[in-house]
């Protein structure tokens, strides 16, 4: 069954019994949101680990840069529906809406990439700036998990979300919504996190503190 299974009443993950045994927390209680957002950015970890890797290895000449440019492709895939599914409950809440979300997400990424592998090869990047401007991409992955958990309250879409690009730190936002409801409407916190924050996300933290979305 595993540590935690989805409450699609709540829209959270619940503490199973197998859970409850090893993590030493009482069945049935709700995985709280901070713990959510670790494993938010454990998924940006891990991916700019092999973001490292591939660059590493272009750089070496072991994959020229069309094979890197594939291997990022999948990356960017793998770890953009794998964000969106830690959010929304794991592949079996995924509807045909949300794979397209999903899709939309990706595609833009690759338009992104293509651009990037093009300045790579006319030169325009030395080896670390290879480095440092692929683990943007394993960053942007954020917007997936905040895409995401909107979704998965039947929500409209937010004016911006973090990792998204549309603040100064573009895809290092660290940022994240705070989503909370009633009968009547969503209020959404745009809330900062303990790391440096740009000018963009303070002013969406004042702006948004909350953004109220009506229930229609």
């Amino acid at each position: 069954m595993g540590l935690w299974s989805w409450d699609s009443a709540s829209r959270r993950y619940r503490v199973t019994a197998e859970g409850a045994a090893t993590l030493n927390q009482t069945a049935g209680t709700f995985v709280g949101q901070k713990k959510m957002l670790d494993f938010r950015e454990q998924i940006i970890a891990s991916s700019k680990e092999r973001v490292n890797g591939l660059s590493a290895k272009l750089s070496k000449g072991d994959i020229n840069l069309n094979q890197w440019t594939l291997a990022m492709r999948q990356e960017i895939k793998d770890n953009f529906i794998n964000q969106y599914m830690l959010a929304h409950g794991g592949r079996n809440t995924m509807s045909q809406a949300d794979w397209g979300r999903v899709g939309h997400m990706v595609r833009n990424q690759y338009q992104y990439l293509d651009r990037f592998a093009t300045d790579i090869a006319g030169g325009r990047y030395n080896e670390s700036a290879v480095a440092s401007r692929a683990r943007m991409y394993a960053e942007a992955s954020s917007q997936a998990f905040e895409r995401s958990k909107v979704a998965a309250r039947g929500m409209p879409d937010m004016p911006q979300y973090p990792g998204a690009g549309n603040t100064p730190c573009l895809s290092n936002c660290k940022c994240y919504w705070d989503i909370k409801e009633n009968d009547k409407e969503w209020l959404c916190y745009w809330t900062l996190t303990p790391t440096e924050n740009c000018a963009g996300c303070i002013t969406n933290a004042t702006t948004w503190n909350p953004l109220v979305v009506p229930k229609l």
